[in-house]
């Protein structure tokens, strides 16, 4: 029982992780910078790449992160299910942080069936719990946000 609960909890933390670090990386309020990986990370920037443009100081002023008012997460089985809490846990989420979680919970034996519906009807939330064999196709077709940014600057 305790393994179950600290590996919830590292799981959470993993996942929350994720969202705050995407969070971070809004673009400016200039349009300077791409809000998705299409590949012309540098076109806008003149081929200098975040890392390059950071590194003197902030000579462009920062601009504001708009924190979200609502997530959504898609999730399996292995999250936070009813009985065992999740509805608590959303709401002490939101108590910490003032962003909303809606968490959508297929089926766990159906859960990547309702996974590609749910993109297949272009209906993506902003979080999905993802096995990594799934990477490499949902990459493949855009749908996965490229955080490599993010997470070079994080």
């Amino acid at each position: 029982m305790k393994k179950k609960v600290v590996s919830m909890l590292l799981a959470s933390t993993l996942i929350l992780s994720a969202m705050l670090t995407g969070c971070g990386n809004a673009p400016a309020d200039d349009g300077s910078t791409p809000v998705s990986g299409s590949g012309n990370e540098n076109s806008q920037t003149g081929g200098a790449s975040d890392a390059d443009s950071d590194q003197g100081g902030d000579s462009q002023g920062s601009a504001e992160v708009v924190k979200p008012e609502k997530i959504t997460l898609m999730v399996d089985g292995t999250f936070y299910t009813e009985p065992n809490a999740q509805k608590e846990w959303a709401e002490r989420f939101k108590e910490l942080t003032g962003i909303e979680l809606e968490i959508i919970q297929p089926d766990h034996a159906t859960y990547y069936d309702s996974v590609s519906q749910t993109i297949a009807a272009n209906e993506i939330p902003d979080v999905i719990l993802l096995n990594s064999t799934y990477y490499s196709s949902y990459a493949s077709e855009g749908v996965l946000w490229d955080m490599t940014d993010a997470w070079n600057n994080s």
